[in-house]
């Protein structure tokens, strides 16, 4: 098998702004599981509609690049905690995860079993709170030395940021144990480099995850931006020596998310859900009549 490490980034802002977005979308909608069409179709808004449409072809446009396998050979289940996972074809054991918040969907891979990805918007909190009184507001979620670190930013716009920055980092950590909501998120306690340079264009892993005085090694973090106001982090497992693996190797221990379109992943694409001609136009109609997000 390939190098199973991908990372993906799809702008709904692009998608929207489509001229071949019904079109798009019509194909979509048959490629992908049934019952994966009828969660899609239970949003309230038309953006996280099309954020879960989007994911669900991430996951198995990536499997099928790193299987080899057609499109109506990949199936997903998902646990008791909502995580995709893969039921077929067997045989492979590489990780896969998405997220969407903000413009953003995204997903990450990896050459080994757990891995997780959770981007954020970076924005001033809509309840006119400083960033000081935001972070006192959230205290709990954090460790003593993470609000150090935010509180220590030189201006609101950079403690807002390491706020963000922190609770990508947690998301990644908690999605890739598939252990659902921490009981206790201060436990999750992150120390950074201070000589990094966190701002877009970055691309850092020197990140840790401390359990007491303990480094837990085990754990790598990646972290970027995938614009001014999106910040992405992506928590795996230390890839052992595997010669397939471009992580594996020394020089390299992160990787750049590429931004893809809706077309590329629709690329050999098969139908699984099929919808007629006039099944498929009161999709349409039904999900452009969705609301868009207030925010």
């Amino acid at each position: 098998m390939q190098c199973a490490c991908l990372r993906w980034a799809v702008s709904l802002k692009q998608v929207f702004e489509s001229d071949a977005l019904e079109t798009h979308f019509r194909r979509a909608a048959q490629a992908v599981q049934p019952e994966e069409w009828d969660r899609i179709k239970l949003f309230k808004f038309r953006d996280d509609a099309l954020s879960s449409l989007i994911g669900r072809l991430m996951l198995r446009q990536a499997t099928k690049k790193i299987t080899g396998r057609p499109w109506s050979e990949i199936t997903f289940g998902r646990t008791e905690r909502g995580k995709p996972y893969l039921l077929s074809p067997s045989g492979f054991n590489f990780g896969i995860n998405v997220s969407h918040q903000g413009d953003y969907v995204v997903l990450s891979s990896s050459c080994t079993p757990r891995v997780g990805v959770d981007v954020m918007c970076i924005e001033r909190d809509k309840t006119n709170k400083t960033a000081d009184e935001y972070i006192t507001f959230m205290q709990r979620s954090y460790s003593k030395d993470e609000l150090r670190v935010m509180r220590m930013q030189p201006t609101d716009t950079m403690k807002l940021t390491y706020f963000y920055r922190f609770w990508c980092l947690k998301e990644s950590i908690i999605k890739a144990t598939g252990v659902g909501i921490h009981d206790d998120l201060a436990k999750l306690d992150f120390r950074m480099d201070p000589n990094d340079r966190y701002r877009p264009g970055c691309l850092l892993s020197s990140t840790k995850l401390m359990e007491g005085d303990r480094v837990k090694s085990e754990w790598v973090f990646e972290e970027s931006f995938l614009d001014q106001l999106h910040c992405v982090a992506v928590c795996r497992e230390a890839i052992p020596s595997i010669p397939t693996c471009r992580l594996s190797q020394e020089s390299i221990n992160s990787l750049h998310f590429a931004k893809v379109n809706l077309e590329m992943l629709l690329n050999d694409c098969e139908v699984l859900n099929r919808i007629d001609g006039c099944g498929a136009a009161t999709e349409w109609l039904s999900f452009f009549d969705k609301p868009r997000k207030p925010w």
